[in-house]
């Protein structure tokens, strides 16, 4: 006769009574900080005049800042699942780097509709720590990319002024 013996950690099949974080998780909190500094460096462009001296300045901060979100997208893209919840972070990541690296200003658009069109796959449900950490997460980098979107209009970044046609790209 077989002995009977447990394979499964005592309390492996319980929720997290505590956040720890992923690769991607922690990925995805640099990244969401990432985000802050190019949303605060496109409203410098947003708010300037063509004529304005520090706009080159502002221009060369932009396209740094969007550099580091495209890399910190790139670096959460790179890592390996490990639970759940990491499935929205990437998500999140992928859908976010094509509305930066389109081209056309419908197709961010279109992008960007994704968010509401598939919320379920941009959340992290639960009530248990991991779960709440992680939504709150996701909800910072959306408002981040909520505000891109809404300063640049139409995706295409760059400087606005009343006598210069808007640019597109």
């Amino acid at each position: 006769m077989a002995k009977r013996s447990i394979t499964t950690r005592p309390g492996a099949m319980e929720p997290p009574t505590h956040f720890t974080h992923t690769p991607i998780s922690r990925a995805f909190s640099q990244l969401a900080g990432a985000l802050g500094c190019y949303v605060e460096a496109e409203r410098d462009i947003e708010h300037s005049s063509w004529a304005d001296p520090a706009l080159e300045d502002w221009s060369t901060d932009e396209e740094e800042a969007r550099l580091d979100v495209l890399e910190g997208m790139a670096d959460v893209l790179e890592l390996q699942i490990e639970r759940p919840s990491d499935q929205p972070l990437r998500l999140t990541a992928l859908l976010g780097r094509a509305m930066l690296e389109s081209t056309r200003p419908d197709d961010f658009i279109q992008l960007h509709g994704l968010f509401d069109r598939h919320a379920d796959c941009f959340r992290c449900p639960g009530d248990d720590p991991v779960s709440l950490r992680i939504d709150r997460m996701l909800v910072t980098a959306r408002a981040h990319l909520d505000a891109v979107a809404a300063l640049s209009g139409d995706g295409a970044s760059g400087p606005t002024d009343p006598e210069l046609p808007p640019m597109h790209g």
